[in-house]
């Protein structure tokens, strides 16, 4: 397969199973517009995109993701004391979910500045607080210290894990229908449906690690990054990323994907 289909199907397969889900319950129109339209310019990126390949151009790139990802601290909106959301018109887009997969991939190979990119986000994530965007940064440290034995990022990883442990408990809101706990429901009408939402998921990764025009480092990170944010989802009030009501996700982990740099991703095309 030309895994530049892979990597898009990597993100389609989820999300497809994500509209089909949320058509079968009834969910608003306006609802599958949203993620559909998500999925549509997320495989856009995927297909013509590209990110400068300067490292002075990445470095303003993780400013700028970490400002953004800051940005709801000071603008809201502001639900019983949580601010994770980036307004954007009548929508809010959640912050952690739409910049966390390109900002992990910018930091994969950076052995300079990337612990300290990643210990920024856990800090933002433990203010607004969220605890699914500081699972996945945990995760994504964790695995950067398996693969390059790097103390920093393991003491990063374990910050990360109690920075989730305090968020968690300090950011605790009503679950949203078709948002949240989209396993559990489909679980209670019918477990052939979330077996087959969760397999769509495991397909996703394996399409995602399995790609060999991604560098092993990135499949890897955007990997832990998806794992992250699925398991609070199942443990907590947290969006059940890609699968769920939300565009987020989808253009989030478009976006990591779309960043696998042009040369690269021709160079080893079928």
């Amino acid at each position: 397969m030309n895994d530049r289909y892979r990597l898009m199907l990597s993100l389609a397969v989820p999300a497809v199973a994500g509209l089909a889900y949320l058509a079968a319950s009834g969910a608003p129109a306006h609802y599958l517009a949203i993620n559909g339209g998500g999925l549509l310019l997320a495989l856009g990126w995927i297909a013509f995109g590209r990110v400068p390949d300067s490292e002075i151009a990445k470095h303003v790139l993780q400013a700028v993701l970490l400002a953004l990802f800051a940005l709801p601290l000071f603008t809201g909106p502001d639900i019983e004391g949580v601010r994770r959301w980036l307004p954007l018109g009548p929508m809010s887009l959640h912050a952690g979910m739409l910049l966390i997969p390109l900002l992990v991939c910018l930091c994969v190979r950076d052995l300079r500045y990337g612990p300290w990119v990643l210990g920024a986000g856990l800090g933002i994530a433990l203010l607004q607080p969220d605890a699914a965007s500081a699972t996945a940064l945990a995760l994504v440290a964790a695995a950067l210290s398996w693969m390059h034995r790097k103390p920093l990022f393991a003491a990063i990883a374990a910050l990360g894990l109690a920075a989730c442990i305090i968020a968690f408990g300090a950011g605790d809101l009503p679950p949203e229908p078709l948002v949240e706990h989209v396993f559990a429901d489909a679980w209670a009408v019918q477990p052939l449906i979330a077996l087959a939402l969760a397999a769509a998921v495991f397909t996703a990764l394996v399409l995602l690690l399995t790609a060999r025009t991604v560098p092993h480092e990135e499949r890897v990170a955007m990997a832990a990054a998806m794992i992250g944010f699925t398991a609070m989802s199942l443990i907590g009030n947290y969006p059940t990323p890609i699968l769920g009501y939300g565009a987020a996700p989808i253009l989030g982990f478009g976006l990591a994907l779309g960043a696998v740099p042009r040369d690269y991703r021709h160079s080893t095309e079928d």
